[in-house]
């Protein structure tokens, strides 16, 4: 008898070691599924986040296009401020550069639309603060035009402005260049 429970207490063992392994097996093949697939979406996520910044920083670079032709940070009065051969302001500049001021607002709301949307948030909180200096900047501008009238305290606001859309852009840069060079997967992501 003692060899007849010695061959099951084996065979129990036996299964026992099969069952035990395949369950072992089986948990680490579906970790390493599941570690497949956070890779996968975080590289994702890194892509989608790459395209929306390299959108965001192409409509900002339009701007700034746009304000070489008027940049109030480069007058420092309004002495400074060019003016048409009649010898008044450029009318026609600061009309132009208002329209196109306008025109840039729409592609800057749609990329700082998917900088929110592709995040993270210390990241769009500069893209934000960027739209908000373009907004007031443009509203600046529009009275600017549409009254022909220019009082140093327009000019000194909107230095203010485009200032603070250049710092803030400044600021986007580097948040996103961290978000885009942190690692994929820290360890604790991982199961």
């Amino acid at each position: 008898m003692d060899g007849g429970i010695a061959a099951l207490l084996g065979a129990v063992v036996g299964v026992s070691g099969t069952v035990g392994s395949a369950w072992l097996g089986y948990q680490a093949s579906r970790r390493q599924i599941a570690d497949g697939a956070a890779l996968s979406h975080a590289t994702r996520l890194r892509e989608e986040r790459r395209e929306a910044y390299l959108s965001y920083i192409s409509t900002t670079e339009q701007l700034e296009l746009l304000l070489r032709q008027f940049n109030p940070v480069n007058y420092a009065s309004l002495q400074d401020v060019p003016k048409a051969d009649s010898g008044e302001f450029d009318w026609e500049l600061i009309s132009r550069v208002s329209r196109e001021l306008q025109d840039v607002q729409h592609a800057m709301f749609q990329a700082v639309s998917r900088v929110d949307l592709a995040g993270p948030g210390s990241v769009a909180k500069h893209s934000g603060d960027v739209w908000l200096n373009l907004l007031a900047a443009r509203d600046l501008m529009d009275a600017i035009a549409s009254s022909r009238e220019l009082p140093e305290r327009y000019l000194d606001q909107l230095r203010i402005e485009i200032s603070a859309f250049q710092d803030e852009r400044h600021l986007f840069m580097q948040s996103a260049e961290k978000a885009l060079q942190r690692p994929l997967l820290r360890e604790s992501e991982i199961s």
